[in-house]
């Protein structure tokens, strides 16, 4: 992208942002969360292809591993095997009881396997991370508008918070300007970022 002829200053933004919510106390929000912004940082959730080919190749290993251990040498690996060592040549190493006893002891690790095992498979259900072609940065801005006009709307007492979505109206513009703060960009389309975070802060709200 071709860096703009006539980018506007850090604090002409800030001002314009100010007077689009009417609440000159939210500044130091505003000037943070543009001081956030620029850091560029990936998405939290990293993203989802690779999110999805780490755990399902973790989830192989963990399964071969507790094969390995339901293998009947895995008693070599269990503490009642080592308490028994100096016992051979005795009564206890000839009676069943005793091999009971070393076979009841669950093999190490098996209960935390057991919940990786679990935590992969809900893993690879519930799909976390973001697409490769979603525009990070574009979101971020659409995510710092609306916590801005909720911090807003919190001081007025409105305790639900109503995102509005319109083209013109203020979440969208706010995060246009969040937006040219990091790029130079003017007038950036954000319009389906907006309306995405607008739907997933909606879905939420309903739980």
């Amino acid at each position: 992208m071709r860096a703009p002829t006539n980018k506007r200053s850090t604090d002409a933004i800030v001002t314009d942002i100010i007077k689009l919510v009417d609440y000159p106390p939210v500044r130091p929000l505003v000037e943070r969360r543009i001081d956030d912004l620029r850091r560029m940082l990936t998405p939290f959730t990293g993203n989802q292809r690779e999110n999805r080919e780490y755990v399902k190749g973790l989830r192989e290993q963990i399964i071969e591993l507790q094969r390995t251990l339901n293998k009947p040498q895995s008693f070599l690996l269990k503490a009642r095997f080592w308490q028994l060592w100096g016992a051979q040549g005795t009564a206890a190493e000839t009676n069943p009881q005793t091999r009971d006893w070393i076979a009841q002891e669950p093999a190490p690790l098996t209960r935390e396997l057991n919940w990786l095992h679990a935590l992969c498979d809900a893993i690879i259900e519930y799909k976390p991370g973001k697409h490769g072609n979603t525009e990070h940065q574009q979101m971020h801005a659409a995510s710092a508008s609306a916590e801005v006009l909720e911090t807003v709307a919190a001081f007025h007492g409105e305790r639900k918070f109503p995102l509005h979505f319109s083209p013109t109206g203020k979440f969208i513009k706010i995060a246009r300007l969040f937006h040219e703060a990091v790029t130079g960009e003017r007038d950036a389309d954000l319009e389906r970022q907006c309306k995405t975070l607008k739907a997933l802060l909606d879905t939420k709200t309903q739980k």
